[in-house]
Order: C-alpha cells, then sequence, then structure tokens
C-alpha cells in the first residue's frame, strides 16, 4: 500500500493482525493458518492514519462421521442413524451448510429414510451410506447392518426357560433368562 501519491515521503507501511495464530498478514499479503471462529481484523498503519478490515476464514469441510459403524437389528427394528459432517479443525459443520443423502446397499436387508432412520426388512448383512455434501465437497460414512430373523412365539412348537419356575431377583439387580427352543 501506498499512502502518498508517488510514493516519497511516505513512512513504510505497518501491517498487523489481531489473531495472527490464523491470519496473518505481511507486506499486505493475507495468510490464513486456520479457522478462527470470530473474523480476524487486519490493519495497516502508515503516516498517522490507519484502515482496517475484517477477515472472515472459512472452514472447510473435513469429512462426515455416523453415530455407528456397526448395528444389529431384529427385522422390524427401527434405528435412527446420525450422521455428523466436521471442518477440517474436526468442529461440526453448521447443518445448513451440508446436505446428507441415505443409501441402502441392500433394500431386502434394510431399508433407510431421508434423515437416517433404518429399518430391518429381512434377514442379512448390509451396508448404510451417508453422503454429505457442502460446496464441491462430498463425503460418505458407513455403518455395516446386521438384521436377525424375527421368530414369531407362535410358530414355536415347544419351549422353556432356561430357569427354575421361580426366581428371587433382588430390587435394582436385572436377570436374563434364555428361552430353549
Amino acid at each position: 500500500a501506498i499512502l502518498a501519491p508517488d510514493g516519497k515521503g511516505a513512512d513504510p507501511v505497518v501491517w498487523s493482525s489481531n489473531y495472527p495464530q490464523a491470519v496473518a498478514v505481511e507486506n499486505g499479503v493475507v495468510t490464513v493458518y486456520k479457522h478462527s471462529q470470530q473474523p480476524v481484523k487486519i490493519t495497516a498503519t502508515s503516516n498517522g492514519y490507519s484502515a482496517s478490515c475484517e477477515v472472515t476464514t472459512l472452514n472447510p469441510f473435513g469429512g462426515v462421521s455416523l453415530s455407528h459403524s456397526t448395528l444389529e437389528l431384529f427385522e422390524g427394528d427401527r434405528f435412527t442413524l446420525t450422521a455428523t459432517a466436521y471442518g477440517a479443525d474436526t468442529t461440526a459443520l453448521p447443518t445448513d451448510k451440508v446436505t446428507y443423502s441415505w443409501r441402502s446397499s441392500n433394500m431386502d436387508v434394510v431399508s433407510v429414510s431421508d434423515n437416517g432412520l433404518i429399518t430391518g426388512v429381512g434377514e442379512g448383512e448390509c451396508t448404510v451410506t451417508v453422503t454429505a455434501t457442502s460446496g464441491t465437497s462430498i463425503y460418505t460414512a458407513t455403518c455395516t447392518v446386521r438384521v436377525h430373523e424375527t421368530i414369531p412365539v407362535s410358530s414355536l412348537s415347544s419351549a422353556e426357560l432356561s430357569t427354575s419356575k421361580t426366581v428371587n431377583i433382588t430390587v435394582g439387580e436385572d436377570y436374563n433368562f434364555d428361552v430353549l427352543v
């Protein structure tokens, strides 16, 4: 920056940043080192005058993660997977900056809605994939889902509990019954 018409007699321009760890300035060239949650003020001072501007850094899209990488369901069970897009500095991106699309690798095993609600359809294993898009960046994350067959009780020809008919259970404790078919 030149503060005199012919460049003569002008004091040198002193550049500064109020957060040089994130945004530095040298000879008028601004370099962004990392994302700042707040705008960074860049100031040029010479001959007793100063001018400044604010620089807003963008948090580049760093990826997407899912709340679960594996799940086990029974036919008819429902579960909502949660996707989180994050910036290069691992902070979550605002939801209005990202669009998500969901896909099941086998709709005969698991169906998936537009908001990540999965439903066990039939016995088997498949992969649910979320694709997150922000600007021109696209990332994916996956969850392996295993669906077990649900056997209706009415189809059992005989069954018994694995324990005696009387069980003493203390308040606050759990007891697991097994059914022998």
